[in-house]
């Protein structure tokens, strides 16, 4: 199941509940005014919206599927839902977004908000382009993706809840918008491998379990970032193969953007390893499925298990 967590100054994207419903019974989906663009019509009664979140947007979640994003923007002075975002369609590797507001929070700046957090979550996601497309006459809905600097494309004409519109096809360029809001910085490590076969893991003082690989200096090298940031947090020299890389990018916080890569490493002698008082409380070998298992965060989990397959293919005897 995929879990969603995104933060904003004001708000919180994350996994629509049934526990929700009333919520957006009451805030948004009853409001002609909010769904009149929109390509589906208000509800008259709780039951329906019930159906509806339980039968179509919960098993979306199940799917685990990395591309699917459908988000309730919780507002975090009341904790309750008051609109959504998410991708509407995928065609060509280029997402659709398609969002919704309570009324009550027009013009307030939220959706700008919500959105250009939305964008960093699609760029993450592997997502360079993305496309939203408005009713000619919402100029609230066309302002919003102004704000955000996606360009006209071109107007259609289509038939929505049984009546003619001129619908107007929008486009972004998300890293030249992502990256005017963002501090973007770079992280380099490595999948680190002893002679057994066995895979080196941190256990951080902060609490998580992780991958040694740390923030790149001035007029330093990729590669030349990994090895000292191994021999900083483990004391060991190892052997690095730049022909094995896996690559990521996350947010942990708002305004700073991390893209992280892998390389994969070799040590054969570990009797001086020490780890980084300051940083890392404890270091070990564990074989592929205890570390995969031990590993806090997804990215290193997928850097790992990209590195095992090319360790198998290239390296195991």
């Amino acid at each position: 199941m995929r879990k969603i967590y995104i933060e904003t100054k004001r708000t919180i994207l994350r996994n629509i509940t049934l526990n929700d419903v009333h919520s957006i019974f009451k805030n948004y989906a009853t409001n002609s005014n909010v769904t009149k663009y929109l390509t589906w019509d208000k509800y008259d009664n709780e039951k329906d919206l019930f159906n509806y979140i339980n039968e179509q947007v919960l098993p979306s979640y199940e799917k685990n599927d990395e591309l699917y994003l459908h988000c309730g923007i919780e507002l975090k002075e009341i904790g309750e839902i008051i609109g959504a975002i998410n991708i509407v369609k995928l065609e060509n590797n280029i997402p659709e977004i398609g969002y919704v507001l309570s009324q009550k929070y027009w013009n307030k700046g939220i959706m700008s908000e919500v959105l250009k957090a939305f964008l960093v979550q699609l760029y993450i996601d592997g997502f360079k382009i993305a496309r939203a497309r408005y009713v000619k006459e919402n100029i609230g809905s066309k302002k919003v993706l102004e704000k955000l600097n996606f360009k006209y494309l071109f107007t259609k004409e289509e038939i929505q809840k049984g009546k003619k519109w001129q619908i107007e096809y929008t486009q972004v360029d998300i890293p030249a918008v992502i990256f005017k809001y963002m501090k973007k910085e770079q992280f380099y490590g490595a999948v680190i491998f002893n002679k057994f076969g066995e895979i080196l893991i941190e256990k951080m003082k902060l609490g998580h379990i992780s991958l040694p690989k740390g923030h790149m200096e001035d007029n330093e090298t990729p590669l030349q970032t990994a090895l000292r940031e191994i021999k900083e947090e483990t004391n060991l020299s190892v052997k690095i193969d730049t022909n094995f890389s896996y690559s990521f990018s996350y947010c942990p916080y708002e305004g700073i953007l991390k893209d992280v890569t892998f390389f994969i490493g070799f040590v054969d002698d570990i009797r001086n390893i020490i780890p980084q008082k300051e940083e890392v409380s404890e270091i070990e070998f564990l074989d592929y499925k205890k570390a995969f298992n031990i590993l806090t965060y997804d990215g290193d989990k997928k850097a790992l298990k990209g590195a095992y397959e090319y360790y198998k293919k290239y390296y195991k005897k």
